[in-house]
């Protein structure tokens, strides 16, 4: 549940290890489950499904994060 003022909440679960077959390979990935949560009265879905793939993206590569500091 969402109380005011918040608009969204995330949780961040740890980082695992886990095996991963891909282009017929198997090989060892880390891997971090998160789940957002937003008010849609306040924040459109769109929004929020945009926000988390831009937080994926600097997660995935940090140097973005820096290059798109102002």
């Amino acid at each position: 549940m969402i109380f005011l003022p918040e608009v969204m909440i995330a949780a961040l679960g740890k980082i695992n290890t886990m095996p991963v077959y891909e282009k017929e390979q198997l090989f060892a990935q880390h891997l971090m489950h998160c789940q957002w949560t937003a008010d849609h009265r306040v924040l459109d879905g769109a929004n929020v499904a945009r926000f988390c793939n831009k937080w994926k993206s600097y997660i995935e590569e940090p140097e973005l994060m820096l290059f798109n500091l102002k």
